[in-house]
């Protein structure tokens, strides 16, 4: 049990579904209807409904996104290497980088 409340995979969507969904709520139900009497009433209903959404979504997500992202980089590394002035400097990184975007991102 306590393993599983250490685990950063666990951990971080948790946070950040619960810091989404109370902001995001409390600011939506402060545009729609104001500040009203059963303002926390209110929002503690909203927030409960958008955070039993938000946390599996984000750990449904998590991989893929990370995936999306491991390949914005790899891009951009290699697109940075291909215009850099000096590309001797970097010795065989530039062709590495164009062998692993032509083999694993164009397929």
């Amino acid at each position: 049990m306590y393993k599983f409340l250490k685990n950063p995979k666990i951990l971080f969507p948790f946070f950040m579904a619960l810091i989404m969904a109370s902001i995001m709520s409390g600011v939506l139900i402060l545009i729609n209807i104001g500040f009203v009497e059963k303002f926390f009433s209110i929002w503690l209903r909203s927030f409960l409904i958008a955070f039993t959404i938000a946390f599996p979504t984000v750990l449904l997500y998590q991989i893929p996104s990370l995936k999306v992202l491991k390949k914005i980089k790899i891009l951009t590394s290699y697109f940075w290497l291909k215009i850099s002035k000096k590309p001797q400097l970097y010795g065989d990184t530039a062709s590495f980088f164009k062998n692993f975007y032509l083999k694993n991102i164009l397929l």
